[in-house]
């Protein structure tokens, strides 16, 4: 094997700078990208839903009310129907590097029952609420990303077409 090796500081200064950019800006276009994610799914709880109607003496607080109230359930191709809104607050992203967001629910043992939610238990076919954002936003998740990278890029004289 024939090797060569580039010994020129200022060709390895650009170099890591442009690598450097390239991670400032997969982990500023990931970290809008969750936020996105969050919020989607949040304002497609709040939608109107065809499941079977459920009475409950629990609030919206997780407090048990003075007389009982209904609300409509999810059906298997919707995601959850807000009840106590503890699956809703359990929402949220971490950004782990310039290579992995991970969007999800359940940390910290807040909405323990997200799991079940995700995967369908014996009784109850599964939302998917997760996995059905993330594919709904892939594209714009795309989008975030190259267009942070190309900013960042831009910073440091490097122009991208």
């Amino acid at each position: 094997m024939i090797e060569y090796k580039n010994n020129n500081h200022k060709f390895n200064r650009v170099f890591k700078k442009q690598e450097n950019a390239i991670k400032r800006g997969l982990r500023q276009g990931a970290a809008i990208s969750g936020k996105e994610l969050v919020s989607k799914l949040k304002k497609d709880m709040k939608l109107p839903k065809s499941g079977r109607l459920y009475k409950t003496s629990i609030g919206m607080t997780g407090n048990p009310l003075k007389s009982a109230r209904t609300y409509r359930a999810s059906s298997p191709n919707q995601v959850p129907a807000i009840v106590t809104g503890e699956f809703r607050r359990s929402l949220g992203f971490e950004v782990q590097g310039s290579s992995r967001l991970v969007f999800g629910s359940g940390k910290d043992g807040i909405a323990k029952y997200a799991k079940f939610l995700e995967e369908g238990t014996s009784r109850m076919k599964a939302r998917k609420p997760l996995q059905r954002t993330a594919q709904k936003m892939d594209n714009q998740v795309n989008k975030n990303l190259n267009r942070n990278i190309k900013k960042q890029l831009a910073k440091i004289g490097v122009n991208i077409t």
